[in-house]
């Protein structure tokens, strides 16, 4: 008969050392990253500084996750259903579907009407009342892009063929 141990090392244990090892090897990309910057200047730290610090903190603790993974009693237990079901299973697929949306659309629709698409199919998808969802997604598009590009001078990705130019976006 199995012991407790080996009911953990099911595909939750693989998944949590997998996810370890992924984060661990972003850490040790940002960290090569860093290095072709500019490490420090003379007016102190330079562009390279925090990614590359930033990174070996990543580094360091997925390690120390990943090793203290094969110590007994220190991995979690995972349930038999890690993965949601039913509407929360749709909730998750169309959070990361949005995500992935904005990721390729932002640079060719600008950012206001794809930040104003994303929230309304998430408030939507969350059963927000669409008039709410409406004036949310709405005041927040315009609102965030306006205080960033007005307000703290950074570039945002503008509306095609000039559609927001009115309004400063």
């Amino acid at each position: 008969m199995p012991g407790p141990e080996a009911a953990k090392a099911g595909p939750g244990l693989l998944l949590f050392r997998l996810v370890a090892l992924g984060f661990g090897l972003l850490g040790g990309w940002v960290i090569l990253t860093a290095l072709g910057l500019v490490y420090y200047t003379p007016v102190g730290p330079g562009p390279g500084f925090f990614p590359f610090w930033l990174g070996a903190l990543l580094v360091l603790l997925c390690a120390a996750i990943f090793g203290g993974s094969f110590l007994p009693g220190t991995v979690p237990d995972f349930p038999a259903d890690l993965l949601p079901r039913g509407a929360a299973l749709a909730q998750m697929l169309v959070t990361f579907a949005c995500i992935a949306a904005f990721a390729l659309l932002v640079e060719r629709l600008g950012f206001v009407i794809v930040m104003f698409a994303v929230m309304m199919v998430l408030l939507l998808a969350n059963r927000v009342p669409f008039v709410t969802a409406l004036l949310v997604a709405l005041g927040s598009s315009l609102g965030i892009g306006y205080a960033f590009v007005e307000w703290l001078g950074v570039f945002l990705p503008a509306a095609p063929w000039g559609l927001l130019g009115a309004v400063g976006l």
